[in-house]
């Protein structure tokens, strides 16, 4: 499992991980540990979330939801598979209550002094929740909070992940300038730690952000140059999601046989 938490923040390819991922269901089904059950889904959840198969990591997650819930479920592992649960729901899949789930581990997280590291990258993901259903206000303050614990760390992958976070959100409110800016922070930060996800997602969220300030050229071109990284890569769900700001460019742009293309290669991708 360490090893591919170890992959997941590093710059090892996808499909390389998700080869692995037989024996760990494996593993950790012999294990008879909830720990370690719990935990192997939040990885493969992420895992299939990055590769563009939701409905597989919602299963993951709904697999050992009893497990988490239970009355004294294994914290630590119960924060990863929250966490998950949230990415989810922010790309837009469902995983039954994860902000309430989300809340109410962080809550026991403070309350049990728990290392730093699960806290701060459950609380990012909180941020990516928060985007879809709170005031800008209520984001500002809970990325306040983040800012005061993730500075001082000095962690560049959660940093990077931070401003990811708040990217989206800003994006999200309209504010497609500060949305550009967070992106090319967290592009930055990911790559000095060489966190291959971070730069990703950046990167993505970079090409909408000039999309939504109609700097088409400049969001075209973003896209084109990561587009063969991200196959590369494995990231199918970023891709496809790239493919279709590249039909919707196209489309304001009157090319129309164009957009058609990036539509269906951005199906073909998942």
């Amino acid at each position: 499992q360490h090893r591919l938490i170890a992959g997941l923040l590093s710059d090892a390819p996808t499909d390389a991980l998700l080869a692995e991922l037989p024996a760990l269901r494996k593993e950790t089904d012999e294990s008879r540990s909830n720990a370690l059950r719990v935990q192997g889904a939040a990885i493969e959840g992420w895992l299939h979330v990055v590769s563009g198969d939701l409905h597989r990591a919602e299963e993951c997650v709904r697999d050992v939801l009893p497990l988490a819930q239970a009355k004294t479920p294994p914290l630590i592992p119960c924060l990863y598979l929250a966490t998950c649960a949230a990415l989810i729901d922010a790309v837009g899949g469902t995983s039954n209550g994860a902000r309430a789930l989300l809340e109410q581990l962080l809550d026991e997280a403070r309350a049990s002094a728990l290392p730093i590291g699960p806290t701060l990258f459950a609380q990012a993901n909180r941020l990516l929740l928060l985007a879809r259903s709170a005031s800008y206000r209520e984001l500002e303050d809970a990325a306040d909070q983040l800012r005061r614990l993730v500075i001082p760390d000095g962690n560049r992958h959660l940093r990077s992940y931070m401003h990811f976070a708040l990217g989206v959100a800003a994006l999200m409110h309209g504010k497609p300038v500060e949305a550009l800016d967070h992106a090319r922070i967290a592009c930055e930060l990911g790559e000095w730690c060489k966190a291959a996800v971070a730069q990703a997602l950046s990167a993505l969220l970079e090409a909408q952000a000039l999309a939504d300030l109609a700097q088409e050229a400049a969001a075209l071109k973003c896209i084109e140059a990561w587009l063969p990284r991200w196959q590369a890569a494995g990231f199918r769900l970023v891709r496809a999601a790239a493919l279709l700001e590249c039909a919707n460019l196209h489309r304001r742009a009157g090319r129309v046989a164009l957009a058609r293309a990036s539509i269906a290669e951005a199906h073909a991708a998942l």
